[in-house]
């Protein structure tokens, strides 16, 4: 009951922007747009999704108009060659999770640009030469295709029926075992995207990959994975939660994410071969000690939550960080040392850890900290925080520490810096 009283008081006087009883959460550090989704932000649409349609007539839509033809979750079991002949203007197709087979989809259209094709619910192919036939589509507009939920091998020359195809999602299917690379540059130019998420590939290997800039591999039970290191166009690899015990080192790579895998140690001759590194995810991994990336002079993210990093000495860090993730660890103590040069680090994620003090000086190291996060620590008090030096400080989460009690005469004014928050509840 004290400690609500103290608390009260604190509100209610002019300190009430240093202290604060409501809840915030802190920002996601991890987050980066993977582009999972397709999307379309056209006006001129028709929407006629799950309303049981069985048989789509040629000219069921006439009009010069329309953009965008909704038609997911019906019973359509074959789109025939002239069927929307009649929306010369269509750019936008979705016919997700309706019942049609590959080999009874004869679309043609030379102005649609994005085709959705997901989750088809129609029977297992079992015929032989099924894999040898050519496709009866002809969409030579087409830059983005959705196939998820394939319910049957895939074959890379298909894609030559999307010659400009730039974005192929062909996730979530149990038939992707593996994905003939070689066949990429052959019979997909211009495709710059892929994502290959949640199939069972459990081999990768890609000598040259053509002129793919993202590639998405999450959630395959990867046992082998190899991509040429020299390849200079790819910028982007996703790799969460693929049983991987090794970094895969790419020269071109802006942004990594090699979460959720069993990975051990990161070395220093690792990095040192991926200078354009901007973006860097190990989060959820084995690693008992920091990786060294000064050197790496673009990078801006490091994120290395829920590992078993304890002893934080001699640690390395990048001058040109602006968001550190270190969530989750078994960290109990910080010398001011170890922090030294962080000059534009605005995020710091110090939460899930043991800490219980942290040193007088380690606002020297971090000038530019904006945001810090220590909740789920042993702290006791605010005094051995130590933040009150931090002249851009503007929000410290403090919840679920040992702070029990707030005496007013600690003076808030000298703990806490004049434009910051403490959330403490």
């Amino acid at each position: 009951m004290r400690t609500i009283v103290v608390f009260t008081l604190l509100l209610t006087n002019t300190l009430c922007s240093r202290l604060s009883l409501n809840s915030k959460d802190f920002k996601d550090i991890d987050y980066i747009d993977k582009q999972l989704y397709v999307t379309y932000s056209g006006i001129e649409s028709v929407s006629l999704a799950g309303l049981g349609i069985e048989n789509i007539p040629q000219g069921m839509v006439r009009s010069n108009s329309i953009r965008s033809i909704s038609l997911p979750e019906n019973k359509i079991r074959e789109i025939r060659k002239h069927t929307f002949d009649e929306t010369p203007n269509l750019e936008y197709l979705n016919l997700a999770g309706n019942s049609i087979s590959i080999d009874d989809l004869e679309l043609v259209h030379e102005n649609l640009k994005l085709l959705i094709f997901d989750f088809q619910k129609s029977a297992e192919i079992t015929d032989s030469n099924f894999l040898t036939k050519e496709l009866k589509i002809r969409l030579p507009n087409v830059e983005v295709l959705s196939w998820k939920g394939l319910n049957h091998e895939l074959l890379l020359s298909w894609m030559k029926s999307f010659p400009k195809i730039t974005t192929a999602y062909l996730s979530d299917s149990n038939y992707i075992q593996m994905v003939n690379t070689s066949a990429i540059a052959e019979n997909a130019f211009n495709l710059r995207n892929f994502h290959l998420e949640r199939n069972v590939i459990d081999e990768f290997v890609m000598d040259a990959p053509g002129n793919i800039e993202q590639l998405y591999l999450d959630e395959n039970p990867l046992k082998y994975f190899w991509i040429n290191p020299n390849y200079q166009s790819l910028k982007i690899l996703s790799l969460s939660n693929c049983l991987l015990s090794e970094m895969p080192v790419i020269y071109s790579l802006q942004v990594l994410d090699i979460s959720h895998n069993e990975v051990r140690s990161v070395t220093f001759d690792m990095l040192q071969h991926m200078p354009l590194l901007r973006y860097l995810n190990l989060n959820n991994n084995k690693l008992t000690t920091l990786p060294e990336v000064h050197h790496l002079n673009k990078l801006e993210t490091l994120s290395l939550g829920g590992n078993l990093i304890s002893n934080i000495t001699d640690i390395f860090m990048a001058n040109s960080l602006k968001m550190l993730n270190l969530k989750g660890n078994n960290i109990d103590n910080i010398d001011v040392a170890e922090w030294w040069q962080l000059d534009r680090l605005e995020y710091l994620d110090l939460s899930h850890n043991k800490l219980n003090s942290l040193p007088s000086l380690w606002h020297k190291s971090m000038p530019m900290l904006k945001h810090l996060n220590l909740e789920f620590n042993n702290f006791v008090s605010l005094e051995n925080v130590q933040i009150h030096n931090f002249v851009d400080l503007r929000e410290v989460y403090m919840k679920n520490n040992n702070i029990t009690y707030i005496d007013i005469n600690q003076n808030i004014v000298r703990l806490v810096p004049k434009r910051c928050t403490v959330y403490v509840v």
